[in-house]
Order: C-alpha cells, then structure tokens, then sequence
C-alpha cells in the first residue's frame, strides 16, 4: 500500500497546477472548512472536474451538554 501512494505522489507532481480562476470551488471548500467545528467536507470530482461539494456537521455530545446546562 505504501508502493500506491509514492505512486500517487508522484503522478500529483505531474499535474499542474490550476490557477485561481480555474478552481473557483476552492473558495468555498474553504468556507466550509473554516465554519466547521467538527465534522466532514468532501469534494466529489467526475472525470478530473468538482462538481459538487458535501458538508456533515458532527456535535459532539460533551459540547451539547455544555450548551444547554443540561446532563444527559
């Protein structure tokens, strides 16, 4: 398995780079990131393209008891 991901590597460094204006999801990829306290955010790419972009929100149960006042 590690075999694969040199592979990985090394076919990533031969891709270029995209500019700016070429990725403009990347923006917001970043928004959710930075929004999120816990959780998830994928990138769904088809044939080298993103075309939708997933966000789950996790609340961890600690944190609820914290917001509320309450045990469980």
């Amino acid at each position: 398995m590690k075999d694969a991901g040199v592979a990985l590597t090394r076919r990533m460094k031969e891709v270029p780079c995209p500019t700016e204006d070429e990725r403009p999801w990347l923006s917001i990829v970043r928004q959710q990131v930075r929004s999120l306290r816990f959780g998830v955010v994928q990138i769904v790419v088809h044939n080298g393209d993103v075309v939708q972009i997933e966000r789950t929100e996790k609340l961890r149960l600690n944190e609820a008891r914290l917001l509320s006042g309450e045990g469980i």
